[in-house]
């Protein structure tokens, strides 16, 4: 999701944040009710005296839950740039880490770099000092060709 703002002091703000079908929550949720019939069919086993099944019931669930919260942790981020009269700040958060960086208008370049494969993939980069940082790398598509219009138009009306 691409989000732009402008301040009362004419300061752009970009804020990008990738998309979640579904909250954690309701992913537990799912994990929860999927578990009731496989564990059902478990102690049902154990019942008939196969209760070696049962413990893979729950080493199954643990894993699919296990694999939910990395999931969940690792798509916890959010990109932020920050464009002012003589520099603009990248600023990206990704759970309880935050990465700042602040680059000088006058020696920063955004890249477009459009790979010529079958899915027409588009990345933005910013090059400072030959060192290549990507802007919205979880961004899909259609998102990432709106935040190169959006960039376009910043730096068009900000003279960049």
């Amino acid at each position: 999701m691409i989000k732009f703002s402008q301040t009362e002091t004419d300061v752009d703000v970009i804020t990008l944040v990738p998309n979640l079908s579904a909250s954690f929550r309701f992913n537990l949720l799912l994990v929860c009710l999927a578990a009731l019939p496989s564990l059902a069919a478990g102690i049902f086993f154990a019942y008939l005296g196969l209760w070696l099944i049962l413990p893979f019931v729950g080493i199954e669930f643990s894993v699919v839950t296990l694999g939910i919260v990395y999931f969940f942790r690792k798509i916890q981020r959010k990109q932020k740039l920050i464009f002012r009269e003589y520099d603009f700040d990248f600023i990206e958060e990704q759970g309880a880490s935050i990465y700042e960086q602040r680059f000088p208008r006058i020696w920063t370049k955004f890249i477009v770099d459009q790979e010529n494969v079958s899915f027409d993939l588009i990345r933005v980069y910013i090059l400072f000092q030959g060192q290549k940082t990507e802007i919205g790398d979880f961004l899909n598509p259609t998102e990432r060709r709106e935040l190169v219009e959006g960039l376009r138009k910043i730096c068009i009306n900000s003279n960049f």
